[in-house]
């Protein structure tokens, strides 16, 4: 059995390390190399997912085949999401991270923009490059940007804006949050739904203790396919089909 893994959050590197400890075949489809299963890492862009002959072929630069593919990307990674939807739902499996209780969200950003507008011109977003580009196009087209005053923190740099690089190990940065709110005069604040590794609840206690408006982005996941939110529930499934197979 060779399982496929598409990559993008640090819960699909544990996956991997898992599947490399078990000696299960695997790929890992992910921007980075990491370095204890460089062979089984592949950078290039995913272009196409079909299902044929009952396996799952997975096109990059080169074709590649699996017994079970699991998408552990981003939650915003929506153009993964619709390369397998019509692939069979027990093919495919799911791992999300739990969305946040926060009573009010958003799931778009032409629908946020509108209300962003209504009140507020001094901005903070946490919602990196494409997230917070995204944002600008709307203001954009439903108003005068030049009105706006956004800053945003990236690790690819923005142009528009005040823009900070941004460095993964400081995602909750409660200095820097408040320096920016007192410098800038910052009134609300844009961040994405993206779990506990994004430290989404924490964020939003502590704007909340601030006064600053939170627009929150939140996504639905396709149910069509079967969602793990627990990793260790994923494990134990993807070791009950293993062993399923090698008895056959």
């Amino acid at each position: 059995m060779r399982i496929g893994i598409i990559g993008g959050t640090s819960e699909s590197k544990e996956l991997a390390n898992f599947l490399y400890d078990k000696n299960i075949k695997f790929n890992i489809h992910f921007k980075n190399l990491y370095s204890k299963f460089n062979n089984n890492t592949i950078n290039s862009r995913i272009n196409s997912i079909r299902f044929f002959n009952n396996k799952i072929i997975v096109k990059t630069d080169r074709t590649y085949f699996y017994d079970l593919l699991i998408d552990m990307s981003h939650p915003f990674a929506k153009n993964i999401k619709k390369l397998y939807i019509n692939l069979p739902k027990n093919k495919v499996l799911r791992f999300s991270r739990e969305s946040s209780n926060f009573y009010k969200k958003y799931y778009g950003y032409d629908t946020m923009t509108m209300n962003i507008i209504k009140k507020h011109t001094k901005i903070l977003s946490l919602m990196g490059y494409k997230g917070t580009t995204e944002i600008i196009k709307s203001l954009n087209k439903i108003s005068d940007i030049n009105n706006f005053l956004i800053v945003s923190r990236s690790i690819e740099k923005i142009n528009y804006g005040i823009n900070f690089n941004f460095e993964p190990s400081k995602i909750f940065d409660i200095a820097w949050f408040e320096e920016i709110i007192k410098k800038y005069d910052i009134s609300c604040v844009l961040i994405k739904d993206s779990g506990s590794q994004s430290k989404t609840k924490e964020k939003i206690e502590f704007f909340l203790s601030k006064n600053i408006e939170i627009f929150l982005l939140s996504y639905k996941e396709n149910t069509n396919k079967k969602i793990f939110y627990d990793m260790e529930k994923l494990k134990k499934y993807i070791m009950k089909k293993v062993n399923f197979i090698e008895k056959i």
